[in-house]
């Protein structure tokens, strides 16, 4: 007897294209779309995925570098973790599904999986990340770079059309310029953050990641940062084996 691969039903379909119709009603331009990074359409898209995410069953919140994140926890502690997601950002003159719809397939998602009651052995974690067009600072990717520890202090002087600079439109969005390293937080094997440093031991590396570039996935062990947690920033080293964890994962969708 062969089992039915469950698929998105008609009714998921539908409740994914609404979201994206209203999310789209969330630009700055009156004859288009164009939401672009800590702006005040970006923080009003994270509150209502943040909503959407919280009312899938998984716990959420707005990392170091303003994207919306949510985690869903799995049966087994130690394991990596399963980021999912894609961008909440646009071009000028967008259309309404680029990003956006990798963002709400992957809540549904995890949304099925958190209703069934048959955990996953593994953590599941969304990204939604703030920044991948560059439209407003002209540097593509902040949100996913910060999320890989690849951020640059050269990005802060950075300015919008407006003559806003990055860390100015930082501090206008509540967050800490100083606190942009901890959107790079990752977990150890009992599921505690950690500091992550150059000198990391490369065995210890190889069993922690585990990537599946060929799906499009990266298995990754990582959770929000706690406060206080006094993680800081990867170094050089980390940063050239993480540097295409946010292609990866911005090619999901």
């Amino acid at each position: 007897m062969t089992t039915a691969v469950p698929t998105v039903s008609d009714a998921d379909a539908a409740v994914i294209l609404a979201r994206c119709d209203e999310l789209a009603r969330h630009s700055s331009l009156t004859d288009g779309i164009e939401r672009t990074y800590l702006s005040a359409e970006h923080a009003a898209v994270n509150y209502r995925v943040a909503g959407w995410m919280a009312a899938a069953g998984l716990t959420t919140w707005q990392d170091a570098a303003g994207n919306q994140c949510a985690r869903l926890s799995g049966s087994t502690r130690g394991l990596p973790a399963l980021l999912l997601g894609s961008h909440l950002d646009t071009v000028r003159a967008a259309g309404r599904y680029d990003g956006i719809l990798g963002v709400l397939v992957a809540i549904t998602v995890a949304g099925r999986i958190a209703a069934s009651g048959r955990p996953l052995p593994f953590a599941l974690e969304i990204a939604a990340f703030g920044d991948e067009e560059g439209t407003r600072f002209g540097t593509t990717l902040l949100g996913s770079r910060a999320v890989a520890g690849t951020w640059l202090d050269s990005w802060w002087d950075l300015r919008d059309a407006d003559g806003t600079s990055l860390r100015e439109a930082f501090l206008a969005f509540g967050l800490d310029p100083a606190r942009v390293g901890d959107a790079a937080v990752v977990a150890d094997e009992d599921d505690r953050p950690r500091v992550v440093t150059p000198q990391r031991d490369e065995q210890r590396e190889r069993r922690r990641r585990r990537r599946v570039v060929a799906a499009g996935i990266d298995l990754v062990q990582r959770r929000p940062a706690q406060a206080d947690a006094g993680v800081e920033r990867r170094g050089a080293e980390a940063d050239r084996r993480v540097a295409t964890r946010s292609k990866i994962v911005h090619g999901m969708f």
